[in-house]
């Protein structure tokens, strides 16, 4: 070979290493823009299938609202109470708290037939009919179509009867999700087709629905933004009814293309220093690449339909419990409260013995069911984290005998010894929840007397380096060590045969440990098979003092 044939070879070899070079360089290039591109699409995919998951669920919890809403307004009780004049405590009981409790909702109102706004509550709590004012002159067009619409029906009596409407609204500087009701009678007690009342009741789009958001789909810093406000980033746009835009869901989208760049940049800027082997590196890389972008990708798509059936159960659960809720309300506390004031009535006339005898009865069995009613409505409440706890001031030896007495007969009637004692370091003034102390000492002594069948039943109250202790004890037949674990559960016995003596929900012990609890105390146990049982709890002593107000559980 000549010099100029190598010095030929070498040119060629140095075009052909160049070539490579920039062929490498161009194939490298075009493979980081495939990938950012497609991060990119990935991205925009995630967008917009987190925009369709926000709109889908303001769509659901507006119908969802529609039946908690209805479950309050069509029924016969709350026709009689508002067509006629309106009782308030009744409103507000049924209404106001009973969404706000067990629903969630920010603001509850009533129109009357005419129209004129006549209860207003604010999450659970009533409010003057001033304080609403902005809120019902922002639902007049709400108002308007709903007596439109109601012009339009002939039935006089359940859903057929009732007209419900759902919509957003901006009003007080707010946007709300807002469910407005007809009051209808579930059977045929109207006796004209007059404007009927009309429930309005709302929820904030606000903090706590934005939590929701995060919680239940997994939206990113989601927040509200005005109508007028630039937004960049995904949205949802919120309506009213004549279309307006009234504000905007924004959140920060998640960027799994971007991040799984982020991840593989080093390895591409090693290949960059390779020219060798950065064909082979990054054919590699790209498999590698696309490879762990399609497994984000189905992870994405696991991840999001395990959210949504999650958010489906969770609100078909909150749904069903809801229900539940109502059906108590509605099937039971009605009808019992008419047994039991029949029976008072009954009880004022002349009577046979035997008639005295077994309506007395019907008393006695009308109040445990409503105990029943009211253990399962205190387990709703204090799930929900809605019940309070509302120390004052207590003068402990006349509660704790006020507790004791009815007990002490009871006592008395089974052949039981029957004993109390306060130690004297107790004796005084204490802050206490006297109502929830007594339920649950009430029910600690209720449990003792009906269990035991021969011996003492023995109370007593004492200062300890905890707080104040309360001991109940008996000589009943006691409980096997090994289900003592058993006792507290809900809607748990120990007997649970068809033959078993005593009866009960099972809620007795359950609740009584959850006051306990949020009383900041602690209810325990002892018992040995055959020699009875203990059951003691303590609560901070805290002397008595100037009123406090109630503190809402946690």
């Amino acid at each position: 070979m000549t010099v100029t044939e190598s010095s030929t070879t070498r040119t060629r070899l140095r075009r052909t290493l160049l070539l490579g070079v920039l062929v490498a360089l161009f194939v490298m290039t075009g493979a980081i823009g495939t990938m950012v591109w497609w991060a990119r699409a990935v991205d925009d995919l995630t967008a917009r299938e987190e925009q369709t998951l926000v709109s889908r669920t303001v769509d659901r919890r507006l119908e969802q609202m529609v039946e908690n809403v209805t479950s309050a307004t069509i029924w016969d009780d709350a026709w009689t109470r508002t067509t006629g004049p309106l009782d308030l405590a009744w409103a507000h009981i049924n209404f106001g708290e009973y969404y706000a409790q067990y629903m969630g909702h920010d603001w509850t109102v009533l129109f009357d037939g005419s129209g004129a706004l006549r209860y207003a509550s604010a999450a659970g709590e009533a409010r003057p009919l001033s304080e609403a004012a902005g809120f019902a002159d922002a639902l007049a067009p709400f108002l308007s179509d709903i007596r439109e619409a109601e012009g339009g029906i002939t039935a006089r009596f359940g859903f057929a009867g009732n007209v419900t409407q759902k919509r957003l609204i901006a009003a007080d500087n707010a946007i709300w999700l807002v469910v407005a009701s007809t009051v209808t009678p579930e059977t045929d007690i109207r006796t004209a087709m007059a404007p009927a009342p009309v429930v309005v009741s709302a929820r904030q789009v606000g903090d706590d629905f934005l939590a929701e958001l995060n919680k239940d789909l997994g939206i990113r810093s989601p927040r509200l933004v005005g109508a007028d406000k630039a937004v960049s980033g995904p949205s949802v746009a919120l309506k009213d009814s004549a279309g307006a835009v009234i504000g905007r869901l924004a959140w920060t989208p998640a960027r799994p293309g971007v991040d799984l760049i982020r991840q593989v940049a080093p390895a591409f800027g090693v290949l960059l220093l390779a020219v060798v082997a950065a064909c082979t590196l990054l054919i590699v890389s790209v498999s590698r690449g696309f490879g762990a972008l399609e497994a984000n990708d189905a992870q994405l798509a696991r991840t999001l339909r395990d959210l949504t059936e999650a958010r489906d159960r969770a609100e078909a659960a909150s749904v069903a419990k809801s229900q539940f809720l109502a059906n108590i309300s509605h099937e039971i506390r009605t009808p019992m409260n008419g047994v039991l004031g029949m029976a008072q009535i009954m009880a004022r006339g002349d009577l046979a013995d035997t008639q005295r005898e077994r309506l007395e009865i019907i008393r006695e069995s009308g109040a445990t069911l409503l105990k029943i009613l009211n253990d399962v409505l205190d387990l709703a409440k204090i799930e929900a984290g809605k019940l309070e706890i509302c120390r004052e001031d207590v003068t402990l030896p006349a509660a704790v005998t006020a507790i004791c007495d009815p007990f002490r007969n009871a006592a008395a009637e089974k052949g039981l010894a029957f004993e109390f004692r306060i130690d004297p370091e107790a004796v005084g003034l204490w802050r206490l929840d006297a109502m929830r102390v007594s339920q649950v000492l009430g029910n600690l002594l209720s449990n003792a007397v009906k269990f035991t069948a021969a011996g003492t039943v023995h109370t007593r109250v004492w200062r300890s380096r905890r707080g104040l202790e309360f001991a109940v004890r008996d000589t009943g037949p006691g409980i096997p060590e090994d289900r003592i674990a058993e006792l507290f559960g809900k809607f748990s016995q120990l007997d649970t045969s068809t033959t078993r003596q005593h009866g009960g929900t099972g809620l007795g012990l359950a609740i009584c440990r959850e006051l306990v609890e949020l009383m900041d105390g602690e209810l325990t146990v002892e018992s040995r098979l055959g020699e009875g049982s203990g059951f003691t709890f303590w609560l901070p002593a805290e002397p008595g003092r100037p009123a406090e107000s109630c503190r809402a559980a946690a």
